[in-house]
């Protein structure tokens, strides 16, 4: 602890669970972890007082990648320790192969770098240390050195999914666990995108309830960027808009699109609409399979998150067709932030309620309650888009003040 009347200087870490050589692909498509992994730092860094204003970032480089070279003390890149690239290779190939549960399985369990350089930077940082471990593939790259730290450094396990979701097979999945609950006794703050995680979490027994703090996938827009997504929607067409999720793929883009597709088509002909379009594959699929009154706007990455969520606001309804069990809801609280009315299927439902969310089942169902709301005033139907902007503002600012609260005690109990 410092000396009273002294300033507290600290240093943060954030183990990111991102390759340096991916990052030279910049814009949304989609919102996903990335969008999670830097909101969440923002608050921690903001709720420690005399810290650092930007954390050590700590990036991964695949073996043979050269990446970007970046002079910046405030970056630490680690390559692959050669122990690790056989395994990866393996279940690398069986991922490129269309077996998701191995890809899954060796980010978090498989991967390893050679981190002791890290390790010491963290132990020989001056003052109090939060180290930020980006979802359970983090403490797979830190590997057991996790359990060298000096005791004065805090801890926290930033989770984005409950891992064990996306790794099906029976005897990967109990792998998976067993590193995961080895990372949850080693965390100070373990923080979970969803009530369900929480749980999910708190199963085990292995780490006590006030360490868990949930933190949903809500990111609010900052500064001026909060007036221009609020702005009042179109009255003419009746505006659906349909984001292409990440973990899908290709072949998820393609189901979505058709659905939307096959259910317009069940909508009476003289009906005004109007389709915005996220993702270079969904929009082509849409292109092709939309009946002909309809009117589509096609977007492919969009540059900043700002201008994701002002293209999203002039939709009155979003579409949130989830196609993988495992993780937590994005677009449904994108949708919400934006002003948006939500249609999801039922694995896009998970997550904390919102007041103006349907669940729908298949493309007639789809059909017909986008009919519903077609048929709506278009003043009624902005002002619930109103209400779920209102409350998704309400759980992310909930969230903040109490994550705030949660990472001053942990700092000063150190």
């Amino acid at each position: 602890m410092a000396e009273q009347g002294a300033p507290a200087r600290r240093s943060a870490f954030h183990l990111i669970t991102l390759y340096a050589d991916d990052e030279s692909q910049p814009g949304y498509a989609f919102s996903g972890s990335s969008t999670r992994s830097a909101g969440i730092t923002r608050e921690i860094l903001s709720s420690v007082s005399g810290g650092d204003e930007t954390p050590i970032r700590v990036r991964m480089k695949r073996p043979g990648r050269r990446g970007q070279n970046v002079a910046d003390e405030n970056l630490i890149e680690l390559r692959f320790s050669l122990r690790s690239i056989a395994p990866r290779l393996f279940m690398g190939s069986l991922g490129k192969a269309g077996w998701k549960s191995p890809l899954f399985f060796n980010e978090y369990v498989t991967n390893g770098f050679d981190s002791d350089a890290f390790f010491r930077r963290v132990n020989s940082a001056t003052g109090t240390s939060l180290v930020i471990f980006d979802s359970l593939s983090a403490f797979a790259y830190a590997g057991w050195g996790t359990q060298m730290v000096k005791p004065g450094v805090a801890k926290i396990y930033l989770s984005h999914d409950y891992e064990p979701d996306f790794v099906r097979i029976h005897l990967l999945s109990a792998v998976v666990r067993k590193r995961m609950r080895a990372a949850m006794q080693q965390t100070d703050l373990l923080i979970a995108a969803s009530q369900r995680d929480k749980s999910q979490y708190l199963t085990y027994g292995l780490i006590h309830e006030d360490k868990v703090l949930v933190y949903p996938n809500i990111f609010l827009p900052l500064g001026a960027d909060k007036t221009r997504i609020e702005g009042p929607k179109s009255v003419d067409a009746f505006t659906i808009a349909i984001i292409e999720t990440g973990w899908s793929g290709t072949a998820g883009a393609i189901q979505d699109g058709n659905e939307l597709a096959a259910a317009l088509r069940l909508l009476p002909a003289a009906t005004s609409i109007r389709v915005i379009a996220i993702g270079a594959v969904l929009a082509r699929v849409l292109s092709e399979r939309l009946p002909s009154q309809v009117e589509l706007r096609r977007y492919g990455r969009i540059a900043s998150r700002a201008e994701f969520l002002r293209v999203l606001s002039d939709s009155h309804v979003g579409l949130n067709q989830a196609r993988w069990v495992g993780g937590t809801n994005v677009k449904k609280y994108d949708l919400a932030v934006a002003g948006a009315v939500v249609l999801s299927n039922s694995l896009g439902s998970r997550g904390d309620a919102i007041p103006h969310e349907f669940v729908f089942k298949g493309e007639r169902d789809l059909a017909s309650k986008l009919q519903d709301l077609s048929e709506m005033d278009r003043h009624e139907l902005a002002r619930l888009g109103a209400e779920n902007r209102a409350r998704a503002t309400a759980i992310a600012e909930g969230a903040a003040t109490e994550l705030k609260r949660k990472v001053s005690e942990l700092v000063r109990s150190k």
